[in-house]
């Protein structure tokens, strides 16, 4: 018995619903893209979207593009005339393009306000000068006094130029440069809430809970500080520390200084954690 036209239609528009090759590869590629704009930086959801969504048009498109001339007698499957199909095409060509530029131009002006364009930080060992316990930095201008008896040494990481250490309690001093105007101050380019969230991202710790934060001044300039709890392991240890964290711009860089000890010893040397960086001082004000 011959199907009806009604069921050979509602047969054609189920197989037509189906995700195609093209559709599949574009999904893929588009998800992808997502994942990987969204982990790059403080990009947030909806810019990986953008670029998402125009990415899957444009992965579809050239899918089906080669797909046409892989098959050229390969019939259409649509009415449409050729003409029709080049310009509806064209448009959605020019739409995703616009999505993608949306969402690009979103993530340069958003890594800008977040002030992500950082310079490498000169942590050449000619910069400092230590005499007794007081450290000075000639390529940044500054000087601190590291509490008395404290070993000094050149800091590890990418930004830290130099560190103070005595068991389980550490001083560490770093600089990022920023690509942002010499007169600005820290509460210029962000605010509490920003630098708070910042500073817990760049962690690698486990467990963190911010204790408390706020804004101070350091040499008479305005800085952010925040203390928080952590755990970290090494050689099979399991480690409960206490971590402060002060935030100040100068000249163009990010000056910051980190001090930490475990949470046991952390009350009982808070005091002289305070009196070192209360001797942070800038020595160029240009």
């Amino acid at each position: 018995m011959e199907a009806s036209s009604t069921e050979i239609q509602f047969s054609d528009q189920k197989k037509q619903k189906k995700l195609s090759k093209a559709d599949w590869i574009a999904l893929v590629v588009g998800v992808f893209i997502a994942q990987l704009i969204y982990k790059l930086g403080n990009f947030g959801f909806l810019p990986a979207l953008i670029i998402a969504f125009g990415s899957f048009w444009l992965v579809k498109k050239m899918v089906l593009a080669f797909s046409k001339k892989k098959n050229p007698t390969k019939p259409p499957i649509n009415t449409e005339t050729p003409h029709t199909q080049k310009k509806k095409t064209k448009k959605i060509l020019i739409i995703a393009l616009v999505l993608i530029v949306i969402g690009a131009l979103y993530i340069l002006f958003n890594s800008i306000s977040s002030d992500l364009l950082i310079g490498k930080t000169d942590k050449s060992p000619q910069n400092s000068i230590i005499e007794d316990n007081l450290y000075r930095n000639t390529k940044y201008n500054f000087r601190i006094k590291f509490p008395v008896g404290w070993e000094i040494k050149q800091g590890d990481g990418p930004s830290i130029v130099q560190k103070a250490v005595k068991g389980d309690n550490s001083i560490s001093i770093g600089v990022r440069p920023m690509r942002v105007g010499k007169d600005l101050v820290i509460t210029d380019v962000m605010d509490l809430e920003d630098f708070k969230n910042t500073s817990l991202e760049s962690e690698q710790y486990n467990g963190i809970e911010v204790l408390d934060y706020g804004e101070t001044k350091l040499d008479n300039v305005s800085a952010y500080w925040i203390t928080y709890s952590t755990t970290y392991s090494a050689l099979d240890v399991t480690v409960h520390a206490v971590i402060t964290q002060y935030g100040v711009l100068k000249s163009g860089n990010y000056f910051f200084i980190s001090i930490g000890s475990t949470t046991q010893e952390y009350p009982s040397i808070e005091r002289i954690f305070k009196q070192s960086v209360s001797t942070f001082v800038f020595e160029n004000y240009q």
